[in-house]
């Protein structure tokens, strides 16, 4: 189980939404989406719960909202990886669905794995409401060793320089710990003991950048 899974429930879960925004507003959606059988994304858990965190965004009348909640881990149906480039391609506008395309057939060549969340992740799930043209993309790309961690931001980069909207996310490491893959690259440059900052399935994190290679040389 790892950040941006996607987690389907058990049709006896009751999910209670999370959060300073009144459940009048958020529950009725929750309720909805869970009843159709749509999955939440995995979040970032507390140490030691015995429940749950997961996040879904969900649109109201008025606007979008990210809604958390808990739920005990017997209501956890299944658990699958998020939603892979492929699978995201029908709602963009073609030139940009190209160009992921492209990209997916690079990574895959290299044994990378991209995941797709945020809001194209959501359109797809849930249907058209969370993108706008300006829209980013937001992708977790698993590597494995230096080599995939070289190639993935070289890839991650060209493909940037060539969408009109901006391409976001992270590279994940080994350990599960991920970094925004730009500040992964900016830290390319700079000595081993810079920092970055590091999410981890319970807590972030500043981390030195030869923290995180010697997992890339262990795996």
């Amino acid at each position: 189980m790892r950040r941006h899974d996607l987690a389907y429930l058990s049709s006896a879960a009751r999910p209670q939404a999370l959060g300073e925004t009144p459940s009048v507003l958020l529950q009725p959606a929750l309720e909805h989406w869970v009843a159709r059988h749509r999955p939440l994304v995995i979040a970032r858990q507390p140490p030691n719960s015995a429940q749950i965190l997961l996040a879904v965004t969900l649109i109201t009348p008025h606007q979008r909202h990210r809604c958390r909640c808990q739920v005990p881990h017997q209501d956890l149906l299944r658990i699958t990886p998020p939603l892979g480039i492929r699978q995201c391609l029908e709602p963009l506008p073609k030139a940009q669905a190209t160009l992921l395309e492209r990209l997916d057939a690079t990574l895959r060549t290299h044994g990378i794995t991209a995941g797709v969340y945020g809001s194209l992740a959501w359109e797809v799930l849930g249907g058209p409401g969370y993108r706008h043209p300006q829209s980013d993309i937001d992708l977790v790309c698993d590597v494995d060793s230096m080599a995939q961690s070289i190639l993935c931001l070289e890839a991650l980069q060209d493909t940037a320089r060539q969408l009109p909207c901006v391409l976001d996310g992270e590279i994940r490491f080994p350990d599960q710990r991920a970094v925004a893959w730009k500040e992964w690259a900016a830290a390319q440059n700079q000595p081993a003991s810079a920092q970055v900052l590091v999410k981890g399935s319970h807590r972030v994190e500043l981390c030195a950048v030869d923290t995180l290679l010697e997992s890339l040389a262990h795996a």
